[in-house]
């Protein structure tokens, strides 16, 4: 779907931004999350080339995913490296005008069926050399000699992506197959995850839809002590959890894809999407087989595989684990920095990288587009809850529990949000009621 970015108009590309493609991958996430890693593959291999590629590289390889039925594969995991890129082991040697590639890469999507491979390897000897110099990217087509495809792998979930190993002996390619400049392929390979962890975000938010309206239909039709079981409190107040994580999954992920779109730094957001959107999915598919019960760990109902498809998301294009420690930093060093989390939001009309409403500054800013809108509910779901609090009062330790130090102050104003305006629970009784009424006359929690 990256193939039909802005960047390649004149490619024949379809001119969509990364919020369109997100709305998509959405929606063939709610359909099946193996067939969107599928269809992810190609966008992760193409992006690297629409971020560094030159023009010839461009044309040929991104011109085939637009105007030919063939896909494309992102070759970087290897058996000994997921998540720490930095300890590739595969090495390409430069000969003349050539380089020779050899090393063995794992956990492959598209492996099987890629006509083309984007390759990172390294290509600085010393262990030692920083990251950002020490690897090189390339475009390695699949019938090139010396490359051999592994076993298909069966996997927990998403079994209809083809993920196999790939192995490189002495495979030749032309320093017109370089992405970029030679040593700098660490960074463009990174900077790739900026445009695919929203569409990831995205798979899962189909996901996680796809789980709520299941057992939202299914809590209307089974019936337990006389009612159906949406009726007991139990059941109702776990649609409730899991409308809400949806919905704000749902929001993030449309604002890193806008970031992106805007031409903003977008690290932050989308490791903030794709860890929070995963593990939504996960957590909304589990409670989906729980309201099936007996049902739920069958086959023959839908929910199994959606329990199984949702884990990959907490593991590929860098672990849940890889995202909190992607998000940390960019906090704390803000923080250093300026002094607070937030980042700065302006309305009024200038040509400052931070606007993100062009409106005048008399007019309303939630008129000029949808994602406006957006931007000011995620502005107001901003304040913290109280389990936020509870946890900057854990972080100062025993100072955190003096009066001379603000965050147990904040934690003591905080639990009023809890109560008034309608409490924690009113709020999840009146969700789930509304979910369920939607699910009854529509079949969807959509709204």
């Amino acid at each position: 779907m990256i193939a039909h970015s802005k960047e390649l108009v004149e490619l024949r590309g379809l001119d969509l931004d990364l919020l369109s493609n997100v709305l998509i991958s959405e929606a063939i996430g709610y359909g099946c999350t193996g067939i969107g890693t599928a269809i992810l593959g190609n966008d992760l291999a193409a992006t690297p080339i629409i971020l560094g590629g030159s023009e010839e590289i461009k044309k040929k390889y991104l011109g085939q995913l637009i105007d030919e039925p063939v896909m494309a594969s992102y070759c970087v995991t290897e058996p000994g490296a997921g998540s720490d890129v930095s300890g590739l082991k595969t090495k390409a040697v430069k000969k003349g005008d050539e380089w020779v590639i050899n090393g063995s890469k794992m956990w492959i999507t598209n492996g099987g069926v890629a006509s083309w491979f984007f390759v990172l390897a390294r290509t600085d000897p010393d262990p030692k050399a920083p990251s950002g110099k020490a690897f090189t990217a390339f475009v390695v087509d699949g019938d090139a000699k010396g490359l051999s495809r592994g076993k298909k792998e069966i996997n927990l979930g998403q079994r209809c992506s083809d993920t196999r190993a790939i192995t490189f002996e002495d495979v030749v390619v032309s320093s017109s197959n370089v992405i970029g400049i030679p040593g700098e392929g660490f960074k463009i390979a990174m900077k790739t995850f900026d445009k695919t962890r929203p569409i990831v975000a995205a798979l899962a938010v189909g996901l996680a839809s796809r789980a709520l309206d299941e057992a939202a239909k299914y809590s209307l039709e089974r019936k337990t002590f006389g009612m159906p079981i949406a009726n007991h409190q139990g059941v109702s107040f776990m649609l409730a959890d899991m409308a809400m994580a949806l919905e704000l999954s749902r929001l993030m992920t449309y604002k890193s894809a806008q970031e992106v779109d805007l031409g903003r730094p977008g690290a932050y957001w989308a490791s903030i999407a794709k860890c929070f959107a995963a593990d939504t999915a996960n957590q909304t598919a589990s409670n989906a087989v729980q309201i099936f019960g007996g049902n739920g760990f069958n086959t023959e109902f839908p929910v199994e595989k959606l329990m199984r498809d949702a884990k990959i998301f907490q593991i590929y294009e860098g672990t849940s684990q890889i995202q909190r420690l992607v998000i940390s930093r960019q906090l704390l060093q803000r923080v250093a920095q300026t002094g607070t989390s937030s980042y700065p939001r302006k309305r009024q009309n200038t040509s400052d990288e931070n606007v993100y409403c062009t409106c005048a500054p008399n007019e309303d800013a939630l008129l000029c587009s949808p994602m406006a809108y957006i931007e000011e509910a995620e502005r107001c779901l901003e304040e913290n809850p109280p389990n936020e609090i509870r946890a900057s009062d854990k972080i100062f330790g025993g100072n955190g529990f003096n009066t001379e130090f603000p965050v147990e102050k904040l934690m003591r104003d905080a639990k009023i949000f809890q109560i008034y305006e309608g409490t924690s629970q009113i709020q999840r009784l009146v969700i789930s009621r509304q979910l369920l009424q939607r699910v009854a006359q529509t079949g969807t929690s959509s709204v």
